[in-house]
């Protein structure tokens, strides 16, 4: 892949390679936080991020900047917000001429990050990655110990990972720190139970804002998310494409949890494919399916398995989110204990007495759920096994 290609070359062949080495002699302070606006960064890079001879910011350019270690601060939110939005537009996206930067677009910040439209949203994604940046400890581990109650996913489609994180950090006291190891060059070596190892080159800012965010804690799930997408990468054997992408394009938690346990995963089916659709169960069969898989779950967690449900394209109630995965925590008096992992940043009251008409009222990603409602709404649960995928 031409974009690990460069982030493996030395800082000086990456700017010739890129065309950026005279440029950026004659500006030491590129990405200093002195222009906080969105508009007032377009003004100030544009150019420079065409090489000034382009009316248009091409999808293979802002890939480029995503991984340059010289785009920091400012420029870096401004590129990752850039990059963001090309993701989620797709072939709907707009040029990316200087005009459109800096007046075309409409924002509505209050859209969630699962619709499309919130790719658009540049100036607001712009301020969120550069909160970001400014504030995470560029170390793996700031802390003793990871916690749950700081983690959020980011604008990746990658909850199907965090899901899975959340779930081991729930079970594990001091979970992930013998998985990264840092070595001298600023890059880190992560070794998954499965039995991948995986080199991630040093981290740039435009990756840290995209990725996702455990606050104070360092960037361990930052280091996490793109180990994974390398090896995502590796499995699908993409070319062309940048790792935190390949695993933002959606995924299943089974995936997620054998790479961070190394155990195979079992999927248990609520719904199943007729027709082109997954229908709801029929109501008669509800008792027994709550059931049953209010004991699978509960069995998983007593022998301290990760656990993951996932909802498909359907219907669901207020607060919660159609195809996403969450974590399982527990079962509890015959309630399901889950949590979303958008996480600290995530929260919900039901605007009327909770259940599937109102929603359940949900306090940084977590949220219970009676046994009956959850066979109604999810359909998957994915467990992890005591058997060794080696």
């Amino acid at each position: 892949m031409k974009g690990l290609i460069a982030a493996r070359m030395s800082r000086r062949e990456w700017l010739v390679a890129s065309g950026l080495g005279l440029l950026l002699s004659g500006n030491p302070a590129l990405g200093v936080e002195e222009l906080p606006h969105f508009h007032q960064i377009i003004e100030r890079h544009f150019d420079r991020w065409t090489r000034g001879n382009h009316p248009v910011l091409t999808d293979l350019r802002v890939k480029e900047l995503v991984l340059h270690p010289e785009v920091r601060g400012a420029e870096a939110a401004a590129i990752a917000s850039i990059h963001l939005y090309q993701r989620k537009a797709g072939n709907e996206a707009h040029p990316l001429t200087r005009e459109f930067l800096l007046t075309a677009h409409s924002e509505n910040s209050a859209l969630r990050r699962d619709q499309s439209a919130s790719g658009a949203n540049l100036s607001h994604n712009y301020t969120e990655f550069l909160k970001h940046i400014q504030s995470v400890p560029r170390q793996a581990f700031a802390i003793e110990r990871p916690r749950l109650n700081e983690i959020a996913q980011g604008h990746l489609g990658d909850c199907y990972f965090i899901a899975a994180v959340g779930a081991e950090t729930h079970r594990n006291s001091n979970p992930f720190r013998h998985l990264i190891h840092a070595n001298d060059d600023r890059s880190y070596e992560v070794r998954f139970p499965n039995g991948r190892h995986v080199i991630v080159p040093m981290m740039t800012d435009a990756q840290l804002a995209l990725g996702s965010n455990a606050g104070l804690q360092g960037i361990w799930l930052n280091v996490l998310e793109l180990a994974a997408g390398i090896v995502e990468e590796q499995s699908r054997k993409l070319q062309g494409e940048l790792p935190l992408d390949t695993l933002g394009g959606g995924g299943d938690s089974v995936f997620s949890i054998q790479l961070l346990t190394g155990h195979k995963t079992v999927k248990h089916r609520i719904r199943s494919h007729v027709s082109g659709a997954y229908p709801a169960p029929v109501e008669q069969d509800v008792p027994q399916l709550a059931t049953r898989f209010s004991h699978l779950i509960h069995d998983g967690i007593e022998n301290r398995r990760l656990v993951c449900c996932g909802i498909g394209d359907w219907s669901v109630p207020p607060g919660l989110i159609k195809k996403h995965q969450y974590a399982i925590f527990e079962v509890k008096r015959d309630h399901v204990e889950i949590w979303n992992p958008w996480g600290c940043k995530y929260h919900f009251k039901p605007n009327g007495t909770p259940g599937l008409q109102h929603g359940y009222e949900t306090a940084g990603g977590r949220f219970s759920m009676p046994a009956r409602d959850f066979v109604r709404v999810f359909g998957t649960v994915n467990i992890e096994s005591d058997q060794p995928i080696r």
